[in-house]
């Protein structure tokens, strides 16, 4: 059995942020082997993606495991969350989740969905959400 891959929050967001505009793994591959971050651009306004670009370049198999099977970013804001919970599940605040006392509350995800969004936060925000 495989580790989970961590990689930084920042590439975190990026993933999910093309996964959520319609980018399959495959094609997330793709475009990095070809180094075709325009494309990404095109669909993603306001992130640059070289970062990613680099990750991938250091560890192919690594990167494509992270994608596949799961990950967990190595650190987590409540801003990058309330994102993650957005690309991940159109998540919205106030509907979905609520931020009380600097703490993400979930009120409607489904059990998977919890599980989910758990695996990719670092342990020390286990606790963070309920």
């Amino acid at each position: 059995m495989f580790m989970t891959v961590t990689i930084e929050l920042t590439n975190a967001l990026q993933i999910e942020a093309l996964r959520s505009n319609g980018f399959t793994n495959d094609e997330i591959l793709y475009k990095l082997k070809r180094q075709q971050l325009a494309a990404f651009q095109g669909k993603v306004a306001n992130m640059e993606f070289d970062s990613l670009l680099s990750l991938f370049e250091k560890n192919p198999a690594q990167f494509e495991r992270a994608l596949r099977t799961g990950y967990k970013a190595e650190t987590m804001t409540t801003e990058a969350a309330k994102f993650l919970l957005q690309c991940l599940f159109s998540a919205k605040e106030g509907d979905h989740f609520v931020i009380e006392n600097g703490e993400i509350v979930i009120k409607r995800l489904t059990n998977k969905q919890r599980e989910q969004f758990n695996e990719i936060l670092p342990e020390t925000w286990k606790s963070v959400v309920a």
